[in-house]
């Protein structure tokens, strides 16, 4: 339906207009729910398929906070599971550490390798509306963000791992690093390492070059389905 999607693109726009945040999960009003930030993705993603009808620079102007402000409360909570419905957006919960590390820190933010690979997708996103608008060097600082992916590639064990605010990686079960207020806290959301190998989409020569070249990361891939199926 391309005659809805600038309408739509318009909303996500007003929406920031109105509420001061692009939103992740509005139902109706702001939830923090998921990690991420897709909003971003969806209006540079109209932008590279031809439409134009909507307001190219709030638009950017948009996804340059989410991705550079870091929401209120960011350095004191875990961010589990969602925000306050409507008070805190979460839009990009984790973001204080990623900007500090180039990494979410597994011991400060809940999902923490998810929201890593996710804000890398944001980041390169961000990038393609800068260039859009003629902000040539912020396009090419948010490119170079896009690749914080590789901070957490653990090369001895082969997959993305956790990383807490210190540097290390952290070792045992993978899918839970620990408890935070009270609760066990998982570094992966609705995925774990094997899956997590592949979610980076958006470089996909980065990752073959992180696998150790085509033919290694083409075994690996058939090695995966194989243990699927």
């Amino acid at each position: 339906a391309p005659e809805r999607v600038d309408g739509m693109m318009q909303s996500l726009v007003d929406m920031y207009k109105e509420g001061g945040w692009l939103p992740k999960w509005p139902n109706p009003s702001y939830t923090g729910i998921m990690v991420g930030a897709p909003a971003e993705v969806a209006l540079a993603e109209a932008y590279v398929k031809g439409f134009r009808g909507f307001d190219l620079e709030t638009a950017y102007a948009a996804v340059k906070k989410n991705a550079t402000v870091p929401q209120d409360g960011d350095d004191d909570r875990d961010w589990r599971d969602r925000g306050e419905f409507g008070r805190t957006p979460e839009t990009r919960a984790g973001l204080k550490s990623y900007l500090e590390r180039g990494y979410v820190a597994c011991d400060l933010t809940r999902e923490s390798v998810s929201r890593t690979q996710d804000f890398g997708l944001a980041d390169l996103s961000a990038a393609i509306l800068a260039e859009a608008t003629g902000h040539a060097d912020e396009a090419a600082i948010f490119r170079a963000r896009s690749k914080n992916y590789t901070n957490l590639w653990n090369a001895v064990a082969g997959q993305f791992l956790p990383r807490k605010a210190d540097g290390s990686f952290v070792a045992g079960d993978w899918t839970v690093v620990g408890k935070m207020r009270g609760y066990p806290a998982k570094a992966y959301c609705e995925q774990k390492p094997e899956t997590a190998t592949w979610a980076i989409p958006y470089d996909t020569d980065g990752l073959v070059a992180l696998l150790g070249g085509k033919e290694e990361a083409v075994r690996k891939l058939d090695e995966f389905f194989d243990c699927l199926f």
